[in-house]
């Protein structure tokens, strides 16, 4: 599950799927909450991505996401 979270830093396509998985799955939702929670660097992270990438529907759930933790 590390090598997961570690992956979704280092891969933008890998952020995006987790994104879009964490919206879409019930059973991974509970799974990414539990390791979001325990790592702030892959939230900051994930969120600047977004940013960056100037992606309203990414940022819109993100921020959907995060105000749930």
């Amino acid at each position: 599950m590390k090598w997961v979270v570690y992956n979704c830093i280092f891969s933008k396509s890998r952020v995006k799927q987790v994104v879009y998985n964490y919206i879409f799955s019930k059973s991974l939702m509970k799974w990414i909450m539990y390791h979001f929670i325990f790592s702030e660097t892959l939230v900051k992270w994930i969120m600047y991505d977004c940013v960056f990438l100037k992606k309203k529907f990414d940022r819109l759930y993100l921020k959907h996401i995060f105000s749930n933790l």
